[in-house]
């Protein structure tokens, strides 16, 4: 590998765990406090998609 290769490779590394660690801590803390967080996400459903837009957009 070369050495611009290994060093974007350890940016995203590095990136991933400093996102890891913030939001983990925010879901510890939640948890700690007895509120479930995972309570105030919404649902994923296919009514969050437009589909009628996305058929203007790409036509099939």
């Amino acid at each position: 590998m070369t050495s611009n290769t290994s060093q974007t490779i350890e940016c995203f590394i590095v990136i991933l765990s400093i996102l890891l660690i913030f939001f983990g801590t925010i879901w510890v803390s939640g948890n700690a406090a007895g509120a479930d967080l995972t309570n105030h996400l919404p649902s994923l459903s296919w009514d969050l998609v437009n589909t009628e837009e996305l058929r203007k957009i790409v036509p099939l």
